[in-house]
Order: structure tokens, then C-alpha cells, then sequence
């Protein structure tokens, strides 16, 4: 089930107290989370966490060819 990106951070701690592949783990479902959000955000032309930071992503897009 995914969690908003807020409900992350309490297991981020939990996570940090345990060991790194909790901690791993959890970061990687975040950047999945991002991600699919990103994508989501570009389609409505809304800003990203990731044009916030000012990281730069590759994104897909399809060509189309005119006829």
C-alpha cells in the first residue's frame, strides 16, 4: 500500500535505528513514489519535488511523426 510522502519519514527514523537495508528499502520505495507523482505533475503542468530541488530527470516522451 503507498503512503503519502509525509507518512514516510517516521518509518525513515525507524529505519535508521534498525540497520541500512531497512533504510534502503524505504528509500528506494520513495524514489518510486516520486517518480510515478512526478510524472502525474509534468501531465497537469505542476511543479515536482524534483523542479523544486532543481534535480534534473530524464522523462519520456513519444515522438510522433506527422502524416
Amino acid at each position: 500500500m503507498p503512503y503519502p510522502i509525509k507518512d514516510y519519514f517516521p518509518l525513515l527514523f525507524q529505519a535508521i535505528a534498525v540497520g541500512t537495508e531497512e533504510i534502503l528499502k524505504i528509500l528506494h520505495r520513495l524514489y518510486l513514489l516520486l517518480k510515478k507523482n512526478g510524472r502525474k505533475c509534468h501531465r497537469y503542468k505542476k511543479m515536482t519535488v524534483f523542479d523544486i530541488l532543481g534535480i534534473v530527470y530524464k522523462t519520456t516522451v513519444k515522438h510522433r511523426q506527422s502524416a
